[in-house]
Formats: structure tokens, sequence, C-alpha cells
């Protein structure tokens, strides 16, 4: 079995040697402005960091814009002779420390009495618990090669369905950090921190997810993974994946998946 390795551009550069096929290289094509940009200002080979939004804009495009193209997820069928592993050998440098709170502190008002501060502190227990998704809950696929299908896939959320609706649980690791867990992804957890903006994903550098059971053999990065949360009732759920597609002729093909997803905890 082939065992690539599909690591984030900014870990380990933009050109990764895929572990498969000696000469082989990662060389991802992803929609110009779709990546953000890394804390130092850098981006994949061929794309330009743009100060004013922050993001990965082709060399050449002054517009930095388009829609992320977009249909097999590669994301949704957990049944029969579907079935995710964590992969133990990824390298990685460890989890992102999570952002502590912003909010800004209230201004003075009218008459010297002072106004009301802004959010420094955060619930964390609003984002404990099983989050429901909900319509229209959906993944956007980009793909570099026609081979592996691009579009957009809307989530199964009706409970009649076998195995749905789509969930995700979160729960105290009790040590600052939350752990949160895809309906989607059975073996694949994930690491998060609150701040005043939401839960976020702190272990992007080293988390991976692959299905080898089928043609192709799919390998799955996460570049960000939030969910923000004004009550503790409903949510929003926003995610940036990069899929490596191994196809059994030897066509290697990459892939960036976008989930959006409004989510209500049960």
């Amino acid at each position: 079995m082939r065992m690539p390795v599909a690591a984030l551009w900014w870990v380990l550069g933009a050109t990764v040697p895929a572990l498969a096929t000696a000469g082989c290289t990662y060389s991802p094509s992803f929609t110009s402005g779709a990546l953000k940009c890394s804390d130092d200002g850098k981006c994949p080979d061929g794309y330009t960091c743009s100060t004013s939004t922050n993001s990965c804009c082709l060399n050449g495009d002054t517009i930095c814009g388009g829609t992320i193209g977009g249909p097999d997820a590669g994301l949704g069928d957990t049944g029969t002779g579907f079935h995710f592993d964590a992969r133990p050998d990824i390298p990685g440098t460890g989890g992102v420390a999570g952002t502590a709170g912003r909010g800004a502190g209230g201004t003075t008002g009218t008459g010297g009495a002072t106004g009301t501060g802004g959010k420094s502190s955060v619930n964390v227990s609003d984002y404990i618990g099983v989050w429901t998704f909900v319509t229209p809950a959906n993944v956007v696929t980009n793909c570099d090669n026609p081979k592996s299908t691009s579009g957009t896939t809307y989530f199964p959320v009706k409970p009649a369905d076998t195995g749905y609706p789509s969930t995700v649980t979160i729960s105290d690791n009790g040590d600052g950090t939350l752990y949160a867990e895809w309906s989607e992804w059975p073996a694949c957890s994930y690491t998060l921190a609150v701040d005043s903006l939401g839960a976020h994903g702190t272990d992007s550098v080293n988390w991976y997810c692959q299905d080898t059971v089928d043609d192709p053999q799919e390998f799955w990065n996460y570049v960000t993974f939030d969910i923000v949360t004004a009550d503790g009732k409903a949510a929003t759920h926003d995610a940036l994946y990069l899929r490596e597609d191994d196809w059994s002729d030897g066509t290697t093909v990459m892939c960036d998946q976008t989930v959006h997803a409004p989510m209500r905890k049960n």
C-alpha cells in the first residue's frame, strides 16, 4: 500500500516528496485567494501573499478572487467499506497554541459613566455537547484534475438516513483544550482552543486522516477548523482541508475542500 506524505506546505515546504513513487512531488493547485498566508507572510510557489486580505494569490492575479469551484466531497458515506484511520507516522511539530481572548474594553460614556467592557472571557461550556448539522451544511471540492470530481455536496441531515444526521461531539480534555469528534471522520479527532472569536483547531500541523479502502486512496490534512456560537445553541462550522487522491493507475490528484455548516446543539 502506498504511503504518501501529504503535509501542509508551510510546515514542510511548498514541494513535498510523495513517498509512493520516486520523483513525485506535492504540487497542489489552489483557487487564488482560497488559502491564507502563513504567520510570516509566506505562500506556496506560484502564489504571493496579499497584505490587504492575508490571502495567497496566484502570481499576476490583481483581483485575487474567485469562488472555490465546486462534489464528490470524499466525505459522507460512513457505511460498509468506508473507514478512516489516523495515520501515526506523519511528522509534525505539535499543535499550535490557542489564541487568548481578544475582546476590546468599553469606552467611557457621557457624563463619565464607564461603558460596558467587551467580551474578555469566554464560556467554554457553550461549545461542549453534541452538535447536529442542519441545512444547508455542505462541502465544496476543487480538484486539479477531472479524474477526481469537483463540486458541492450537501451533508445528509435527515434522521431517516442510515448513520445520520452528521454530528460533531465536543468534550473537555481537562487541560484547557477541547476534544472534537466529527461523525464523518470516525477515527480522526481534533483538539480545539476557545477564545473570544470561537473554538479553533490547534493540531493542524500533525493532524492526518486517510481512507485507503477504495480507489482512489484519499489522504487529508486540515488547514483551518473553526466553530463559532453566540448562545451555545446554534453555531457555524467552517473548515478548509487539503486532500490527496492516489489512484491505482498512478495518478495523483490534489484537491482543496471547504466546509460550511450551520449546526444546532442537541
